[in-house]
């Protein structure tokens, strides 16, 4: 960083300032992270780097967002947007931050609002095809459904994205989908699609060896059973699940599956 900063090197210095704001990002260490994010978007408007700008303006927005500056990461979020629908964007820029700013919406409870972004956003990415942006935009844009009372059409855009999550080959966030499908499905009553979703989420978090998320699927299978009148199932899922939050120690796990 620093002799990249001697001789006049701007892209690795800005290269330096993003994985070091990555990395304190990943540690959870915010103030730091969100320090060199505002290093090097500075930098980039210095060497008149408008991708740049934009990109640090989004990852700036997350990372107050993640701090409680919420009315600061609005800002960034919006001038990001402003330039990336201007005549310098780019297509993925503003997905990428319309994105960014559903989510935001979301975690604030502005359902209505994030639901504008990612409809807006779906689209951009399926111009470009980006899939795993499309994954992401229906799984944020199901959740908004969801939580606005339209729980057939999330269940469709749940489907949606799975499908996808399962092209690109994401365990992770296949198994994410399957739980929030299973929700869905329960909210329905249809038990019988909520278990196969459950018991397809538990087995790709046990092949993770994500023990948290084994644990907490055991729970929600617990109720699934217990909804079907599988009383001895329901009693084995819930042994399971308290035996494995005891044992990782992890008290969250443990609360919701009691």
């Amino acid at each position: 960083m620093s002799i990249a900063r001697q001789i006049g090197d701007s892209d690795s210095a800005n290269a330096c300032l993003g994985g070091l704001a990555g990395a304190y990002r990943v540690l959870g260490k915010i103030t730091f992270a969100e320090q060199y994010a505002e290093e090097a978007l500075q930098l980039a408007q210095t060497i008149g780097d408008v991708y740049g700008v934009m990109s640090w303006l989004n990852e700036l927005g997350s990372l107050q967002a993640m701090s409680g500056q919420d009315d600061q990461a609005l800002l960034s979020f919006q001038q990001a947007l402003a330039l990336a629908k201007g005549p310098a964007g780019s297509v993925w820029h503003q997905e990428t931050i319309l994105k960014s700013l559903g989510n935001f919406h979301l975690r604030r409870g502005e359902v209505s609002e994030a639901r504008s972004c990612y409809e807006e956003a779906l689209p951009l990415a399926e111009k470009i095809e980006d899939r795993v942006g499309q994954c992401a935009l229906l799984d944020g844009l199901a959740t908004a459904c969801e939580a606005m009372g339209e729980v057939p059409r999330a269940i469709t855009l749940y489907r949606r994205a799975l499908e996808m999550a399962q092209l690109f080959s994401d365990p992770g966030r296949e198994a994410s989908l399957l739980n929030n499908l299973e929700a869905a499905c329960m909210r329905l009553g249809d038990l019988d699609e909520a278990l196969r979703n459950q018991q397809a989420a538990l087995a790709l978090f046990t092949n993770m060896e994500d023990v948290r998320s084994v644990s907490m699927t055991l729970g929600a299978l617990r109720n699934t059973y217990a909804a079907r009148g599988e009383s001895e199932q329901a009693l084995s899922c819930y042994r399971r699940a308290i035996t494995l939050a005891q044992q990782s120690g992890d008290q969250r796990s443990e609360a919701v599956s009691s």
